[in-house]
């Protein structure tokens, strides 16, 4: 079993969640996946890359995945929750 979970933003506050994603524990979990929906798709793509590298060096079993997104545009918002199903 493993857990899909959408972080919305690229500011400090998702910087943050993800990276203490990227070092949790997450024991009876195939693996751990964090879609960061951001409108700055560069800064969610540096987000992602450095919490990457942290939970591969960490031993977990995590992947984070940008994906650029304007999160005041609701359908466009939906239409990415749909796709990443977390």
């Amino acid at each position: 079993m493993s857990l899909t979970l959408a972080v919305v933003g690229s500011g400090s506050l998702a910087r943050a969640t993800c990276l203490a994603l990227s070092t949790a524990d997450t024991p009876g979990l195939g693996g751990l996946t964090v879609v960061l929906l951001a409108r700055n798709g560069a800064a969610a793509a540096g987000v992602c890359h450095v919490a990457g590298v942290r939970a591969a060096v960490s031993g977990r079993a995590a992947r984070f995945t940008p994906v650029p997104v304007d999160p005041t545009d609701a359908d466009a918002l939906a239409r990415a929750l749909a796709a990443a199903r977390p």
